[in-house]
């Protein structure tokens, strides 16, 4: 081991495989078969169990515990998750554990768990066998960029280094699976790594502020039906606002009733900055615009907000807050 050598956690979700559970000798084998980690960093390997319910957003908590357990002695960390879920679950633990002094960095496999089966099926291989099938390269990229003093929350896939938070799904392209806004990526992997934005250097010791709490029950509307049902047993409803101007009269009818009946609210102008100034017309704090952001990681943000507070004024400052590098800075 090099004296420069980083210690990085990995961790693996044990729902990679559909038919069974991934268990930890299955990934310790694999990780003995990868001579190249021994060169990149100095492992510490973690399966994590998935909640027994079958609640994903328990089984991110237990991955976010898992972070915290390791957190002052390791140096970065990989998450491998499966594609199911990854987006949402890639927001969720970023939330959780808020602002980090240390690279998160998470990668899966290039396919699908339904492909991994019909593949194995085919070819009369194990499906232990297929499930690490072209995981290798984006393991490597992803510990190599972990080795990196670049903290925050990435995401690697392939060659390319994306901002976990600002990262969407491309469900129609055949040849590229995820982007992000703007083209912003955030590095390339290629024999080493090739930095896009600037490095930082600090490694806060201190453990982040944990804040694992979620609510799940939301209502989120498209402006087309805004004002034709507004349901009043939810925590709150995230609205996807549009710019047109039968849009914006159908926006503000809907959202007068949610004021009645104190329902906080939040408008997503991804597609409508202009109606931010008109919003200001609504007054209590139940209307909240926000922008700045991705309309999945808006989702993700506002079921976490909502599970913090139930204040208005509180929940608007968490949600304005760059809680985990959502916001562009």
């Amino acid at each position: 081991m090099g004296l420069q050598q980083k210690k990085i956690a990995v961790l693996f979700l044990d729902s990679l495989i559909r038919e069974k559970k991934l268990t930890k000798p299955m990934v310790d084998a694999w990780l003995r078969h990868l001579s190249e980690t021994e060169i990149l960093a100095e492992l510490n390997a973690e399966v994590i169990e998935s909640a027994a319910s079958g609640n994903m957003y328990e089984t991110w908590r237990n991955v976010v515990r898992a972070v915290t357990k390791h957190y002052k002695h390791c140096d970065g960390f990989v998450i491998v998750h499966p594609q199911e879920h990854l987006l949402r679950g890639m927001h969720m633990i970023a939330f959780m554990l808020g602002q980090v002094g240390k690279p998160v960095v998470y990668t899966t496999t290039p396919l699908e768990r339904d492909e991994k089966s019909t593949l194995a099926q085919n070819t009369a291989k194990t499906l232990d066998h297929y499930f690490f099938l072209g995981l290798e390269i984006h393991f490597l990229n992803a510990l190599q960029y972990a080795s990196f003093s670049v903290a925050g929350y990435t995401f690697v896939f392939g060659d390319t280094i994306f901002p976990a938070l600002r990262t969407f799904a491309i469900p129609s392209d055949l040849n590229q699976k995820f982007d992000t806004l703007d083209k912003n990526y955030c590095g390339v992997v290629n024999m080493g790594v090739q930095l896009l934005v600037q490095p930082s250097l600090e490694d806060l010791e201190a453990l982040p502020e944990v804040r694992p709490d979620i609510e799940s029950h939301i209502s989120i509307i498209d402006t087309l039906n805004l004002d034709v049902f507004i349901p009043t047993d939810v925590a709150g409803i995230l609205v996807k606002a549009d710019s047109g101007e039968q849009e914006r009269k159908t926006i503000f009818r809907g959202l007068q009733q949610c004021v009645q009946q104190r329902i906080p609210t939040s408008v997503f102008l991804g597609n409508a900055p202009d109606v931010q100034d008109e919003l200001k017309e609504i007054h209590n704090g139940y209307i909240i615009p926000l922008s700045g952001m991705i309309w999945e990681t808006a989702i993700s943000k506002w079921m976490w907000v909502l599970g913090q507070s139930k204040d208005p004024r509180e929940i608007a400052r968490l949600l304005w807050d760059n809680r985990a590098g959502e916001y562009k800075q």
